[in-house]
């Protein structure tokens, strides 16, 4: 899913079209689609973070070291600001 706000959804806002994105889009999209596939597997797939943290090592995670979340630095490895990285994911 798409995280940026840049590059996020078209919707309408007070009868103007505006796009919006960042977490607040992708994060309700992810849970959906993930909502969509239980339902489609008979609710036996279970929790989705340890098979999306197993396949960690994939193009699709990468870890962030810049930036912040207020008053947590992102860092390489673990951090409070972006949860965890290749190095400490479960296999």
């Amino acid at each position: 899913m798409d995280a940026d706000p840049n590059s996020g959804a078209n919707v309408y806002v007070g009868g103007s079209p505006e796009a919006v994105g960042g977490t607040s889009l992708s994060s309700p999209l992810t849970l959906g689609v993930w909502a969509r596939l239980q339902s489609a597997h008979g609710n036996t797939l279970g929790f989705a973070a340890l098979p999306l943290y197993r396949e960690n090592g994939t193009v699709g995670f990468h870890d962030v070291t810049l930036g912040d979340t207020g008053p947590y630095p992102a860092t390489p490895g673990y951090d409070l600001a972006t949860g965890m990285d290749r190095s400490t994911s479960p296999r």
